[in-house]
């Protein structure tokens, strides 16, 4: 992926769907990188000033985090949730903060490149997880991973996990209609500059293959306290009475997720993915 010759990040409307509130009493959240390799640097808000990143580093709102060629970086949140960001990445940290009634808002800016995330249930319908794109804004009530791709004129999103699993991904356009789409497990869409999303669909066999072998390697290296991740990650219930597509119903459903049997704490390994198991919860990392 080549990076244009600019790294300006115009300035463009935030829709009223995905509007963050201010917030009153609002404490910072913590961003911590747990995993570094290549070339990874940092423009920090406070004084501009430009440094490279390491392990064990933390960022705040209004950091700028830029991967080189041979860049990555693995980020976690005081959420517990982690983002990936790929090579030839460019991406500000817009909100990281928890008001006093404990919802939580991890907002980015991703001006070009790759981020893969693995986002648990919301603290609240209030929270926000959202990329901000050029071309769209996509958010998530908790998902299994989902990787969004930001080009020069587009942006697309990928939704792993099963077909007809749960969880789901919203997004929306910049264009007059302020299109949005629900991408579902399995499902992708682009995006492409004042269009409308393009109607889900399957992703490729071999693109799920390979957005699935991106690693999380911080999980892997044992850099992350897993049973901080556990207890955030769920499975929703499926709603009774037919099925709701609001961005408010299903984070409602994830809200009130329930685990899936599994006792006791172990790792093992499925099909050469991480499988982590505490309590009642069982979280698969493809």
């Amino acid at each position: 992926m080549t990076l244009p010759a600019s790294r300006a990040w115009p300035i463009f409307a935030v829709l009223a769907f995905f509007f963050v509130p201010a917030l009153a009493h609002a404490a910072p959240m913590a961003a911590k990188a747990t995993y570094v390799e290549g070339k990874v640097s940092v423009v920090l808000a406070v004084d501009s000033s430009t440094r490279g990143v390491a392990v064990g580093d933390t960022f705040k709102e209004g950091d700028h985090l830029v991967t080189a060629a041979d860049g990555i970086v693995e980020i976690e949140l005081g959420t517990g949730d982690i983002i990936r960001l790929e090579n030839d990445t460019d991406m500000t940290i817009k909100s990281l903060s928890r008001n006093e009634k404990g919802s939580t808002f991890s907002i980015f800016d991703l001006a070009i490149g790759r981020v893969k995330s693995l986002v648990g249930k919301l603290a609240d319908k209030d929270s926000k997880f959202e990329y901000h794109t050029k071309a769209a804004i996509c958010g998530v009530a908790g998902t299994p991973p989902w990787i969004v791709t930001a080009l020069e004129n587009a942006t697309e999103i990928d939704l792993l996990g099963k077909k007809g699993g749960k969880g789901a991904v919203f997004t929306q356009g910049f264009d007059p209609k302020k299109t949005r789409a629900i991408i579902k497990p399995g499902f992708r869409t682009i995006i492409r500059l004042g269009k409308p999303p393009m109607n889900p669909f399957e992703i490729d066999p071999a693109r799920l293959r390979m957005l699935r072998g991106i690693p999380f390697k911080s999980l892997l290296r044992g850099q992350i306290l897993m049973n901080n991740l556990a207890w955030k990650i769920s499975i929703p219930r499926v709603p009774k009475g037919g099925k709701s597509n609001s961005l408010q119903e299903l984070e409602k459903q994830y809200n009130q997720g329930s685990g899936i049997s599994g006792k006791g704490r172990s790792s093992s390994m499925e099909n050469n993915t991480p499988v982590f198991y505490r309590g009642k919860i069982k979280v698969k990392l493809n």
